[in-house]
């Protein structure tokens, strides 16, 4: 353990990242680092990095990688690439937050470094290794499927979190449905799934799935009954309409439908999720935005730039939300 608070430290030497491998707990809150060096993640043991009230503006993206990492503390610094509502939500959010942001180039040298795991030997973690953070985490493992054995032994360890991104699934691997009843955070993103399985609805806790970056064209429609659903991140698919059953899931509070091909808003769908505070529509196929739209005052972020409507105007898209819902509704004929 290693504390280094209240001091005036500016920098993490590279040095002190490659001879002190085996560190859990490093403590640099209340300092004036600008820059943390991508070789923190030689820290593989660590546990708990506190790094708040710096000047940091920028994270490697690969400490979401970083396998026994239980705590982290950013807040207080200049990060641009994390939403604030991110950093307020917990470690487990901004860790995941971060590994969606790896670039391909990252996963060139996180592989040439051999941190990206082939399938073979130290793959798929055991229960024990399971326990730290209630995680079963293998994203970045160039896998294509997943044995039951591995969530056997994450059903011993209860997981709540599954995070499967940015490998080579075509299809959803079957033993997840032995999770089925801890689960609360779901993620598989960047993958080449072409359709999910009913079974998913069976993870009756799930709060946040991530299924964005695939070939989706629908959902199943018994994902109607996932009404504890919180977040739903379905972009960068083959989406051409809002599948029906997202409209029964009255849990959702945040719901991303960004660059898919979708063609119309329904707006008496969109009604029923009356909990909805964030929709991204941005990128799609949409001629035609209802002014009835600007009904739906409980939102706080609404997103429609990219699509080829001329009304309403650019002008009105930049002044933000509430703009947005007004001149809607301004538009709603008497």
């Amino acid at each position: 353990k290693v504390y280094f608070g209240n001091n005036f430290i500016k920098d993490i030497p590279i040095e002190f990242c490659e001879n002190l491998v085996h560190l859990k707990v490093l403590e640099l809150r209340d300092n004036q680092i600008e820059l943390v060096p991508n070789e923190i993640t030689n820290l593989a043991h660590l546990t708990k990095l506190d790094l708040t009230n710096n000047d940091i503006s920028e994270l490697p993206n690969t400490i979401g990688l970083m396998p026994h990492l239980q705590s982290l503390k950013i807040e207080g610094n200049k990060l641009k690439q994390i939403r604030p509502d991110i950093i307020h939500t917990g470690t487990n959010r901004i860790l995941r937050h971060l590994r969606e942001k790896i670039s391909d180039e990252e996963m060139q040298a996180i592989c040439g470094k051999n941190l990206a795991s082939r399938p073979g030997d130290n793959v798929f973690p055991d229960r024990y290794s399971m326990r730290n953070g209630n995680i079963l985490n293998l994203a970045l493992k160039n896998l294509s499927d997943v044995p039951d054995s591995c969530f056997e032994e994450a059903k011993e360890a209860k997981v709540t979190i599954v995070d499967l991104c940015k490998n080579k699934f075509t299809k959803v691997p079957e033993g997840l449905v032995l999770v089925a009843g801890y689960l609360t955070e779901l993620n598989l993103s960047v993958n080449q799934l072409k359709e999910l399985p009913d079974f998913v609805k069976d993870c009756n806790k799930l709060k946040f799935c991530d299924f964005s970056k695939n070939l989706l064209s629908t959902l199943p429609s018994s994902f109607v009954d996932m009404v504890s659903l919180r977040e739903l991140i379905l972009c960068n698919n083959k989406l051409t309409n809002v599948p029906d059953c997202v409209y029964g899931m009255v849990g959702l509070e945040i719901l991303l439908l960004n660059d898919n091909g979708i063609e119309e808003i329904n707006v008496e769908g969109l009604k029923k999720l009356k909990r909805l505070a964030s929709l991204n529509l941005c990128n799609n196929n949409i001629h035609h935005v209802p002014p009835e739209l600007g009904n739906m005052t409980q939102l706080r972020s609404l997103e429609l730039k990219g699509n080829p409507f001329r009304q309403p105007r650019y002008a009105i898209l930049e002044q933000g939300t509430d703009s947005i819902l007004a001149y809607l509704r301004d538009k709603i004929p008497l």
